[in-house]
């Protein structure tokens, strides 16, 4: 028995190879050409990074949601210095703590201005209730929210206090995935949602109706636990909210509504009601203002942000903040603060920016002039303070990109390097392959 046998190609692939057209040796051969194109396609793909970003296509200028709510319970809240024993207006502690309100009204939300990847909301929201004594009364508000497109963080917010909008998620959202929603105030605790399919009733809203396949359910739970009992049972931080696959847009919801209590201290319970979609749709935008009535927001906050939309690596370019006094008094001693957290970056001005005084409803800007100085995402942290006391402070990223002169120069630098790797490699795989034919012959 000959012992190279076991090496030997059996012949019927042989003849496979030959009836095909190619001998075995030149169909490797082949192969291998056929796959550097695809290499030098692909390699340029691999150093120019593409963002993706977690907004649906149809969140443009003009764009607005109208909700009607019809409930039993509402609160309105006077002190949360404990968020375990909320006072509430014209009650105590040995009194009974509900008013059951019979609420009907609307909750609404429009994109009146998109700035780089930030959004300018304004949400009106109008209610009517009847209490147990039989009494009414109305509520009717405005206010404005500076959202982030792709985590839908609501930049007013403070990181102790974190909030995210949570009218929409984005296109793709799957069972299983997670959503971080932020701080709860009543039980002061973390909310984090997970998402589980609707095998419920069909959803009639304003806009049409909708079939279990057509939603996917976000349902939240406390993440850290209860360690006293709230004794307004009712008051709990439950959000169960019923989206659209196809457009992802919230189209009923269950539980305590988020804003209203975050920047009003209004409880509305719609887990015994509901709070529906009634329609949506895009209309024209006009010039922005601001309402008069805005105490619900902090007292200073950024109402706009301006940053060219493509930032070429190693030229210079501004950035500007619009500081809004949304307080209905004169804030005196102000100063914005601009550092860079990662990256190397050239703040070319002076990092700090004096502001002075500013009187209510008063906007001022804030610019600094900048340069990157490689390619990459930066994260760069403003921070608002009254005289040494920080009001407001949150981080914007932005992301500088090579231009196309630099990107030809990147190539042809790594072009010869690559070239050298792949004859390196073909060499290397033509002396194995001698090798292998020599050690088969007993050559060596």
């Amino acid at each position: 028995m000959e012992p190279l046998l076991r090496w030997r190609v059996p012949t019927s692939c042989i003849r496979r190879q030959l009836y095909m057209g190619v001998s075995p040796r030149l169909n490797k051969k082949k192969k291998s050409i056929s796959f550097l194109p695809f290499l030098f396609l692909v390699f340029p793909l691999l150093i120019s990074p593409y963002p993706v970003y977690a907004y649906p296509p149809w969140l443009k200028a003009g764009f607005y949601a109208k909700y009607n709510i019809s409930t039993m319970i509402i609160e309105f809240i006077s002190d949360l210095t404990d968020p375990y024993f909320p006072k509430t207006e014209g009650s105590c502690y040995d009194d009974y703590y509900y008013h059951y309100g019979y609420v009907n009204g609307t909750f609404f939300w429009k994109v009146e201005k998109i700035e780089g990847k930030n959004l300018l909301l304004k949400v009106n929201f109008s209610l009517r209730f009847r209490l147990i004594n039989n009494s009414y009364g109305e509520i009717s508000k405005s206010f404005h929210l500076l959202v982030d497109m792709g985590t839908r963080l609501i930049l007013n917010t403070t990181d102790s206090d974190l909030l995210y909008f949570p009218y929409w998620i984005p296109i793709g959202t799957k069972v299983g995935d997670k959503a971080f929603l932020g701080h709860q105030r009543l039980e002061n605790t973390w909310i984090v949602g997970e998402f589980v399919p609707w095998g419920g009733e069909d959803i009639i809203t304003g806009w049409k109706k909708f079939s279990n396949n057509d939603v996917i359910l976000l349902v939240t739970k406390n993440q850290t636990g209860f360690t006293r009992r709230n004794p307004l049972i009712f008051l709990a931080p439950v959000f169960n909210a019923f989206y659209d696959k196809e457009t992802g847009i919230l189209i009923n919801l269950m539980g305590c509504e988020p804003l209203l209590l975050k920047f009003f201290n209004i409880y509305i319970d719609t887990y015994v009601g509901i709070m529906v979609l009634d329609s949506i749709g895009v209309e024209p935008v006009s010039n922005v203002t601001h309402d008069h009535d805005s105490s619900a927001t902090p007292n200073i906050s950024v109402s706009g942000i301006k940053v060219p939309s493509q930032i070429e690596v190693g030229s210079e370019f501004e950035l500007s903040l619009t500081i809004l006094n949304n307080s209905t008094t004169v804030i005196e001693g102000l100063r914005v603060l601009l550092s860079c957290l990662n990256g190397n970056i050239k703040i070319l001005s002076s990092e700090e920016v004096l502001i002075g005084s500013m009187q209510p409803e008063e906007t001022r800007e804030a610019r600094w002039r900048l340069l990157l100085q490689s390619e990459g995402e930066y994260t760069l942290r403003y921070s608002i303070l009254k005289d040494d006391v920080k009001l407001l402070e949150k981080d914007l990223v932005i992301e500088g990109k090579l231009s196309l002169l630099q990107r030809v120069k990147l190539f042809m630098i790594i072009f010869p390097i690559f070239g050298f790797v792949l004859v390196t490699i073909a060499l290397l795989r033509r002396r194995n392959k001698t090798r292998n034919v020599r050690f088969k012959h007993g050559e060596i």
